[in-house]
């Protein structure tokens, strides 16, 4: 996600912990289940993580983002879960419903996703996680 602002003033406004702050309610996961990879200058561009595995996938809002759907001729599609979060929150930054708390002026001006499957004895994550 690259967010048009100084990156001091991403933390001066609370920076790591208010991204995942409001990132993890407007999906209705536990913040530890989101993690930030990198954060880097030029802009602010952040690089994080959604674990989408069975408790994530139990949220109303993730739940309602990768529903199946189905079109006019009773076609049931089902979604890819990553693209469709990633989707998700990119509607919800435009129509506002996702406020990341950095003020009018922080714009987001580039989203993208990259999924992987989450493994249970992901050593490094799991470290990661617990601090």
């Amino acid at each position: 996600m690259k967010i048009e602002m100084d990156i001091d003033d991403f933390y001066s406004k609370g920076g790591h912990s208010l991204f995942i702050d409001r990132m993890s309610a407007f999906l209705g996961i536990t913040a530890d289940k989101l993690r930030i990879v990198s954060v880097v200058s030029g802009s602010v561009i952040i690089k994080y993580e959604i674990a989408l595995d069975e408790t994530t996938l139990k949220s109303e809002k993730i739940a309602s983002m990768t529903a199946p759907s189905t079109d006019a001729n009773g076609t049931v599609t089902t979604p890819d879960p990553c693209s469709s979060v990633t989707s998700g929150i990119a509607t919800a930054i435009l129509d506002g419903s996702l406020d990341l708390g950095l003020g009018d002026d922080a714009k987001v001006s580039k989203l993208g996703y990259a999924c992987s499957t989450v493994v249970a004895n992901d050593t490094a994550y799991n470290t990661t996680k617990a601090t």
